[in-house]
């Protein structure tokens, strides 16, 4: 008898599988399942399109994350605002360009109720005046203005308090081709408190600084007539100004670095860690290295500082090779901030509560995975590695492989370095993100969760995940959980929206290993 239901089974991962409907081919050529709009507009929120993907460019990915967003706008637009409005306020995303886009969706596309809601979030979402300029960008392409446009931005200044609004004014001054005086004439502001209405007339340029009666507008305005360094250090120390409100040359002054640093919060820290080296200031355990390495091991500060621990990750790779991306700025790396960025990074990101369970964690190193993401000079891949360590320092009963076409040995543990991984994190082949399953099934170990870091493009595999998996929960253990962690914002997953044991999380959320901690209880 002829027993055809072999020729049905354990597909190809360019083909479909048998039986499933719900099967897209994937931007490498394989078949993976697509995942719900609620999740892909997350994977856009927190991970982007900038530089895109190694098979898909910015504009075609934006396109099609763009695409998927405005139907879910036009099925369910006031969640959407709402799931901004909680993105924004809570720090999930490492940039935030893609939620100020989707706000502009949001108003250009929704129904009635949606664009109430989302001129309502533009003083939430828009938490700086440079996010309103992204963000007001972002409108002047898409749609003209409205009453109810002019309405939100105009609530964004008068909700705020003179010194609020002094602030915005000189710290943030011009982003994407906008100033306040633009922002200002186009949506027509009124405050009852007169303070904040001379500061308007500050920024439009009918009043000047003095009129105003704010020191900070005053102390910015000295600051800008380019004093000499004592004076310019006197002012920076009693109005607690920032760098952005210093003349750039005069930014490579020690001593005018010295005085920004005492007050520079922790984004900023992290982000001019090379003006200090390139001013000489760090050459060895000096007294700019101890405050930078006691500012960035102060957890009490880096925790008020709402960091993103992707941003730490990021400047920790910029800051140890010593040189920049562009240009041929170079400074001399101390290995000192370098060990406190990665006390920095396990400080911001949400501690992971060990489970005690058996935990499989395999990271994607295809060649696909070696792109940069969002823009940032890490790839997918350093980033994987980086959250995969984390996971293994917290769960004593993890192991950690990694993958392309076939398992191979990790060279990462529990005591490698965040600079370590980020130096040496492989490079690989094609992708079967299978392997990770057919690992756990090929040596019958019963784990309870199995946790996989990749960018979803799988192709190589002769089967699909699901059929491994399967077979994994029918001889080996019926209850593990797959989690699988999305590292570039496409719309697939190797996994069915249906699986009652598989969590998506995505790689760049500030909660993720937290998110996973509790899954594992």
């Amino acid at each position: 008898m002829k027993n055809y239901s072999k020729n049905v089974t354990n597909t190809p991962q360019t083909q479909p599988m048998f039986g499933r409907t719900d099967m897209v081919k994937n931007n490498a050529g394989g078949y993976s399942f697509q995942i719900t709009p609620q999740e892909r507009l997350a994977r856009f929120l927190l991970i982007g399109s900038e530089g895109g993907t190694y098979y898909v460019d910015e504009q075609k990915l934006t396109v099609e994350n763009a695409n998927a967003i405005v139907s879910l706008i036009k099925t369910d637009g006031k969640a959407v605002v709402e799931t901004l409005v909680d993105f924004a306020t809570n720090n999930k995303a490492p940039k935030a360009d893609s939620t100020l886009f989707v706000l502009a969706l949001a108003t250009t596309f929704g129904d009635e109720e949606t664009k109430t809601a989302a001129y309502a979030a533009i003083s939430k979402v828009c938490r700086t005046s440079t996010h309103l300029f992204t963000f007001l960008s972002n409108v002047q392409n898409l749609r003209g203005w409205s009453r109810g446009l002019r309405n939100g931005v105009g609530k964004f200044y008068t909700t705020k308090n003179s010194d609020q609004l002094a602030y915005q004014l000189v710290k943030y001054r011009n982003r994407a081709g906008f100033t306040h005086r633009d922002a200002l004439r186009l949506a027509h502001p009124s405050s009852t408190d007169k303070l904040v209405n001379t500061l308007f007339a500050y920024a439009t340029g009918k009043a000047t600084a003095s009129e105003t009666a704010n020191p900070l507008v005053q102390a910015f305005e000295a600051a800008q007539a380019k004093p000499d360094t004592e004076v310019l250090v006197g002012l920076i120390q009693e109005f607690r100004l920032t760098w952005e409100m210093i003349p750039t040359d005069k930014l490579n002054e020690p001593a005018v670095l010295t005085a920004l640093l005492e007050n520079m919060p922790a984004t900023a820290l992290v982000r001019n860690l090379n003006r200090f080296s390139g001013a000489g200031m760090t050459k060895g355990n000096t007294a700019t290295t101890k405050t930078i390495v006691k500012k960035l091991s102060d957890k009490e500060f880096i925790k008020k500082s709402g960091i993103h621990p992707v941003n730490v990750v990021n400047a920790m790779l910029t800051y140890s090779q010593g040189h920049g991306t562009l240009g041929n700025k170079t400074w001399e790396v101390n290995q000192n901030i370098v060990d406190a960025l990665n006390d920095a990074f396990y400080t911001a990101i949400e501690s992971l509560t060990p489970s005690g369970k058996d935990i499989l964690i395999g990271v994607d190193i295809s060649g696909s995975m070696q792109s940069p993401v969002n823009g940032m000079a890490m790839t997918a891949s350093q980033i994987a590695n980086v959250l995969a360590v984390t996971m293994l320092k917290s769960e004593k009963n993890a192991e950690m492989v990694w993958f392309d076409t076939s398992i191979k040995t990790a060279a990462f543990g529990r005591r490698t370095s965040l600079d370590e991984v980020l130096k040496h994190s492989p490079h690989g082949g094609g992708t079967d993100c299978a392997q990770p399953i057919v690992y756990a099934l090929n040596n019958k170990r019963k784990y309870d969760a199995i946790v996989i870091l990749t960018d979803n493009e799988t192709w190589a595999g002769r089967s699909h995940g699901l059929e491994i998996l399967n077979q994994y929960r029918k001889s080996v253990n019926k209850d593990v959980k797959v989690i699988e962690v999305a590292m570039v914002a496409n719309g697939v997953s190797n996994l069915p929206n249906d699986d009652k044991n598989l969590l998506r999380v995505v790689g760049f959320d500030a909660s993720v290993t937290e998110v996973i901690g509790t899954y594992l209880e």
